[in-house]
C-alpha cells in the first residue's frame, strides 16, 4: 500500500469528513487522488502523500535545516519525553474519542511519537497534522506513512464543525474561535506553553534579557475554555554538544543570535538543558 492509499483509508475512518476551506462544505475523496467538494473545490493528494488546503501563499520563516533539527531533538533524545507522556495520559483520560489533531504540528514528530505510544495497546486512534509550513508537513509526509498530513490555516481549520476529539497545541499559535467550532461536545484541546525557564541555558547564552511571563496566554485559554487540568513541568536533561547544535538550529531564539555566542553554548560544558512547560487542558464552556 503506498503512501496516498494509506492517507485515504485513514481518511475514511474519520468519523466526520474534512471540510473544504474555500465554501466549507465536505470533502470526499474522489479517484483515490484528490479531495473534492460539492461545488468541485479540489485539492490533489500528493505523492508524498500529504495534502495542501491552504487557500493563499505563505511565506514561511521556518526552513528544512529547522525542522530536521526540530526532529533529531524530539525522536533521537529525551527532552520532550516527560511531556509526551504527560499530553498521552491527559488523552487516556479525559478523552473517549478517536481522532486526535495537531494544530500547528510542524514536522509531525510529536504527533508521531504520541499516535505511536497510544496505539501500541489499541488501535483505535486517527491523527491528523495540520501547519501552515509546507516544507514541514512534506516532511511529516515523508517520515510517517500512517496519518493525515495537511497544509492549512489555524484561522480556516478543514475540519467540520464538533468533529475533533482531542486538539493538540503545542508551542504553537492559537486560534480560539476555530479551535471551539471543530472541537465536539466532550473534546478536549490540550496547550502547551512555555513558562518563565523554558531553555533558560539557552536563552542565558544568547541575551541577558531573558525574561518570559505567559500569564497573558494562559489567562486568553482561560477566558475560552472550562480549564480540567493544569500542570506545570520542570525538568532537565543532559545533551550532547552535538544534540545542541540541533537544538540551537531548531528553535527561533537563536535567530538574532552571534555566531560565536552560539558556539560557545555548544561546545561549553554545561550540558544540562532546563525543560520549563505548562500543560494546560480545557473543554467548552
Amino acid at each position: 500500500m503506498n503512501k496516498k492509499q494509506k492517507r485515504i483509508e485513514q481518511i475514511t475512518r474519520l468519523h466526520s469528513p474534512l471540510r473544504c476551506p474555500i465554501c466549507k462544505g465536505d470533502l470526499k475523496v474522489e479517484d483515490n487522488s484528490r479531495l473534492i467538494c460539492s461545488h468541485l473545490h479540489s485539492f490533489d493528494i500528493t505523492k508524498q502523500g500529504y495534502i495542501n488546503v491552504l487557500t493563499h501563499k505563505v511565506n514561511s520563516h521556518y526552513d528544512k535545516e529547522l525542522f530536521e533539527a526540530r526532529k533529531q531533538i524530539i525522536t533521537k533524545t529525551k527532552l520532550y519525553n516527560p511531556l509526551q507522556q504527560l499530553i498521552i495520559s491527559h488523552i487516556k483520560e479525559l478523552s473517549p474519542g478517536q481522532m486526535i489533531a495537531d494544530a500547528g504540528c510542524g514536522e509531525g514528530s510529536h504527533l508521531h511519537m504520541i499516535l505511536e505510544k497510544l496505539n501500541v495497546t489499541e488501535q483505535k486512534y486517527v491523527g491528523v497534522g495540520l501547519d501552515i509550513a509546507k516544507e514541514a508537513v512534506k516532511m511529516a509526509a515523508g517520515n510517517d506513512d500512517e496519518w493525515i498530513w495537511l497544509v492549512g490555516d489555524l484561522a480556516n481549520l478543514p475540519f467540520t464543525d464538533h468533529s475533533v476529539d482531542v486538539l493538540l497545541n503545542i508551542l504553537s499559535p492559537s486560534n480560539y474561535q476555530e479551535f471551539k467550532r471543530v472541537l465536539r461536545e466532550g473534546g478536549i484541546v490540550i496547550k502547551v506553553v512555555p513558562r518563565p525557564n523554558y531553555l533558560f541555558e539557552l536563552r542565558s547564552a544568547l541575551s541577558k534579557n531573558n525574561h518570559y511571563d505567559n500569564q497573558e496566554i494562559l489567562q486568553l485559554f482561560k477566558e475560552h475554555f472550562h480549564v480540567i487540568s493544569q500542570k506545570s513541568l520542570h525538568y532537565t536533561v543532559e545533551l550532547s554538544s552535538e544534540e545542541k547544535k540541533q537544538l540551537v538550529k531548531m528553535t527561533p531564539l537563536t535567530w538574532s543570535g552571534q555566531e560565536n555566542t552560539k558556539r560557545l553554548f555548544i561546545e561549553g560544558d554545561h550540558n544540562q538543558i532546563t525543560v520549563d512547560l505548562e500543560v494546560i487542558v480545557g473543554k467548552i464552556k
